[in-house]
């Protein structure tokens, strides 16, 4: 994962995210066991299958981009698979 924060005031900000990160089964193992928020309940399996679905969505998908935003200053902010 890519993180990409472009600003005329600050330097520019890049950061790569291993997937395996977000997507190895101790960071799921450790997301199932947070305490459950009410408002929207995922079970430990949930957790597992969208990390597999998540890494699978990638090999197919280089480059995906998640969510591109500017704000009215002019920063930028860019995530990317």
């Amino acid at each position: 994962m890519k993180i990409k924060i472009k600003s005329e005031e600050l330097p520019n900000l890049y950061l790569l995210i291993p997937t395996s990160l977000f997507c190895g089964r101790l960071t799921s193992w450790a997301l199932s066991k947070m305490p459950q928020n009410q408002a929207c309940p995922i079970t430990g399996q949930q957790v597992i299958a969208l990390a597999k679905t998540l890494k699978e969505f990638k090999k197919h998908h280089k480059h995906f981009q998640l969510l591109e935003v500017q704000s009215a200053d002019g920063t930028q902010v860019k995530i990317t698979l």
